[in-house]
């Protein structure tokens, strides 16, 4: 069997984060949100462009975001410098130590009278994520600034 191939293409950037296009085998999947660029400093910024392999790992944090429905994710491999780079739910940049936060599109959420850039429908949208990764245990995983 080929390994799936997830493409994180990084299209707006905003002080907070970044939000990305997410292809797995060149179909348009869905958007993620990551912290922005922080010279890779760990829990605060995102991870450096390039190509890794991802593999599946059991997660208290998903376990406990999904409400006992999972517990597993993916976890970004060789990262320099960081661990626990994983794919999970969450709407808003602060959601996340440096992780790949998963949604369906962005837009705005209204937090104390303001605005907020965030993605939504991240639970569904996890769920979806593992759900097209049932049964396969790791995947190649590209991260670019843009085409």
């Amino acid at each position: 069997m080929i390994k799936p191939f997830v493409e994180l293409i990084r299209l707006e950037t905003f002080n907070e984060g970044i939000i990305s296009a997410v292809i797995i085998d060149d179909e348009w999947f869905c958007v993620s949100l990551e912290r922005p660029w922080l010279n890779n400093t760990p829990n605060f910024s995102c991870i450096p462009t390039g190509l890794y392999e991802c593999e599946r790992m059991k997660s208290n944090l998903v376990l406990r975001l999904t409400n006992h429905i999972w517990d597993e994710t993916f976890e970004v491999m060789d990262v320099e410098g960081r661990t626990y780079i994983r794919f999970h739910s969450g709407c808003f940049p602060y959601n996340s130590k440096g992780c790949i936060l998963v949604g369906s599109h962005a837009g705005k959420l209204r937090i104390a009278d303001i605005n907020k850039r965030a993605i939504l429908n991240s639970g569904r949208t996890f769920h979806r994520f593992m759900e097209k990764f049932k049964g396969i245990n790791s995947f190649h995983l590209s991260i670019s600034n843009g085409r």
